[in-house]
C-alpha cells in the first residue's frame, strides 16, 4: 500500500524516506512499529500522556526493541536485505489495540482498569504491518506480546503522575 502522512509527524517520515531516496541509488529503509520492552523509556510520561488521548480502539503492532536491533543488524549483513523496505514489526502475536496495551499496563502496574472516558477519541499514526517479507528476509521476531507485557513488568513505574487530572 503506498505511504500517505496524515499528520506532521507521519508526513515527516514520508518525505525523509523520499529524500534518502533521491539521495542514494538503493538504499534500505525500515519502518519500525511501536517499540517497547522493560527500557525506563517505555513509562515516559510524556508518551503515557499522549496515549490518553488516543481513542482504546486505535490497532497498534508493538515490536521487542530487541528485535528491532537484530532487524537492523541483519539488514546490514543480509545482500538479500539492501535497497528494500522493510516493516518491522512483531508479528500477529503483536497486533494489538491501544486498549489491549493500556490493560497490560494497568497488570504491570498494579492499578485498577481506569475508567473508559479516561481515554480520548484521536485517531493515531500507528497501524498493523505486514511483516511476512521482513521476517521471511530478516529473521528477526523473537519475542511475542507476552514477552513484551513481561518486560514491561520489570520497569519501575514509580516515577510516573499518570494524567488524572482530567478524569
Amino acid at each position: 500500500d503506498p505511504t500517505i502522512g496524515t499528520d506532521n509527524y507521519t508526513r515527516s517520515k514520508v518525505e525523509a524516506e523520499a529524500i534518502v531516496r533521491a539521495a542514494a541509488p538503493s538504499p534500505t529503509i525500515m519502518r519500525v512499529g511501536v517499540a517497547i520492552e522493560g527500557a525506563r523509556s517505555a513509562a515516559d510520561p510524556i508518551v503515557m500522556r499522549q496515549l490518553f488521548e488516543v481513542s482504546p480502539d486505535n490497532p497498534i503492532e508493538l515490536v521487542h526493541g530487541e528485535d528491532v536491533a537484530l532487524a537492523i543488524a541483519n539488514a546490514v549483513a543480509r545482500e538479500a536485505a539492501h535497497g528494500g523496505t522493510w516493516n518491522v514489526g512483531g508479528g500477529p502475536s503483536c497486533r494489538v489495540t491501544q486498549r489491549d496495551l493500556f490493560r497490560a499496563l494497568e497488570r504491570t502496574m498494579r492499578i485498577d482498569p481506569l475508567p473508559p472516558e479516561a481515554f480520548g477519541r484521536a485517531p493515531y499514526y500507528t497501524c498493523l504491518m505486514d511483516t511476512a517479507e521482513s521476517e521471511r528476509v530478516l529473521t528477526f521476531q523473537r519475542h511475542d506480546y507476552e514477552a513484551i507485557v513481561r518486560d514491561l513488568g520489570a520497569v519501575s513505574y514509580t516515577h510516573l503522575t499518570l494524567p488524572t487530572s482530567d478524569l
